[in-house]
């Protein structure tokens, strides 16, 4: 990682060479007044926080960039981000994930999974090529299972679209990422629901493609269609793909290593975290 602040435009005044998180840049020698940043190496990426601990306003930089001015979008920066960045960041942000398996009352689980610890496994393989993934984008995001239940609802097993925001409760945490999983959408064309703003809702992702008899959605497609709908959560519309066929927020099911997601969006995702100071669990592991 070779990323160095300087308190000066045009690369000049004194000088920080960033080796990991701070979330307080009083804390270090140049104090909160970096005016330019110099990004030399292919696997640089870097949030810019307006607030102290990761907070407020962001700037998310990737790859080899030179900016001698982090306050004038001409020079590669973002209006009113000069002189006024708190906080930096180069690892993960660790979302937490609160998540329902949906069952019948015989308690049949979705996706023709015989046994929960199946089916857990199943889950845990998407999240592996899920953060593999994020890795890859240089995302800053990492997700891992904080809790799991499998919650009996026959309406709820193979679900319409209409039905896909609205949820008891206690199937809810206010701290966590809530990602209800169930066997499939009764219209056979729907696959999954991302909802925003964030606060209190959910993410929703089916086990069967094509309806509720139809195959399984194996852990790379299901991993696509999980970051498509935490996109959502985060705010990315579908058009934030911008036309492009393999983008993160174009619509459709393929394995996820045959997408992408741009600066802009990741971005997004943490301008929308970083606004939410009611889930804490996000900002930290």
């Amino acid at each position: 990682m070779t990323i160095t602040l300087f308190s000066r435009t045009d690369f000049r005044g004194d000088a920080f060479v960033v080796t990991g998180d701070i979330a307080d840049l009083k804390e270090v020698s140049l104090g909160r007044r970096p005016s330019s940043m110099r990004m030399t190496a292919a696997s640089d990426a870097v949030l810019l926080f307006k607030n102290d601990d990761w907070h407020g306003g962001v700037m998310y930089r990737r790859g080899v960039h030179s900016i001698d001015d982090l306050g004038s979008k001409k020079s590669g920066g973002q209006v009113t981000f000069g002189n006024s960045v708190a906080a930096v960041r180069t690892t993960p942000f660790f979302l937490h994930l609160n998540i329902t398996v949906v069952t019948q009352a015989s308690g049949l689980l979705p996706g023709g999974f015989g046994e929960l610890g199946e089916l857990s496994a199943h889950l845990q393989s998407t999240l592996d090529q899920l953060n593999e993934w994020y890795v890859r984008e240089h995302a800053l995001l990492e997700v891992g299972i904080a809790q799991l239940h499998a919650r009996p609802d026959d309406d709820r097993f193979n679900m319409s679209p209409r039905e896909s925001g609205r949820f008891p409760a206690e199937w809810k945490n206010r701290t966590q990422v809530d990602w209800i999983v169930s066997n499939a959408f009764d219209d056979g064309v729907q696959i999954g629901e991302g909802s925003f703003p964030w606060t209190g809702q959910t993410v929703v992702t089916s086990l069967r493609r094509d309806g509720p008899t139809g195959s399984l959605i194996g852990a790379g497609a299901l991993a696509m269609d999980l970051a498509h709908e935490l996109g959502h959560f985060l705010g990315s519309w579908h058009h934030s793909a911008q036309g492009d066929s393999s983008n993160i927020m174009t619509q459709g099911l393929e394995l996820i290593s045959g997408r992408v997601a741009a600066p802009e969006q990741i971005e997004e995702w943490h301008t929308k975290l970083s606004r939410d100071l009611s889930r804490r669990g996000n900002r930290r592991e």
